[in-house]
């Protein structure tokens, strides 16, 4: 509809291009269109990070189960009387986690309505038909996102299973 954004992840912050390190490059934007009948607004469009071009230096995979764990977690719940079992979705944490290399996207003016473009005043940040931003926390399509999340969620895990006093 236009409406301005109410509240931000402050995922992405606009930058010009000379605030880009000349080692660095940024990558390219991904639009990504669903349809999803079963959400309010079924029309979907998400931006993703062209993650092929990101040069991360660390490890980008995380550790995972395998199904023989799964399959005893599972018997385990199933046979001991008046047990619960709970789980949590952990999108948001994936998608807000705090990186510690910043990472550059260029997004083509093609792809921003004028209007955005005059709401956000984003005229003073174009160069050669591009607007660029900074990217502070994970995103969809970021190489290192889901380990940074990984990271940090083992890191919170940690401290409430702290049993001292």
């Amino acid at each position: 509809t236009g409406e301005k954004m109410k509240t931000g992840t402050k995922t992405m912050k606009l930058i010009r291009v000379r605030d880009i390190p000349r080692e660095r490059f940024g990558t390219y934007l991904r639009i990504v269109a669903a349809f999803r009948p079963e959400k309010g607004n079924p029309r979907r469009i998400q931006f993703t990070a062209e993650g092929n071009l990101v040069v991360y230096p660390r490890k980008t995979s995380t550790k995972a189960t395998d199904i023989t764990t799964v399959k005893l977690l599972i018997n385990s719940t199933l046979s001991t009387p008046n047990v619960k079992f709970v789980t949590a979705n952990l999108v948001n944490f994936y998608l807000e986690t705090p990186m510690e290399q910043r990472e550059f996207i260029r997004i083509p003016l093609k792809v921003i309505p004028p209007k955005i473009m005059q709401q956000y005043k984003l005229e003073q940040y174009v160069s050669n038909g591009i607007v660029y931003f900074e990217i502070n926390k994970g995103m969809y399509g970021l190489p290192q996102a889901g380990t940074i999340a990984n990271d940090q969620l083992i890191k919170f895990s940690a401290c409430s299973n702290d049993t001292t006093n």
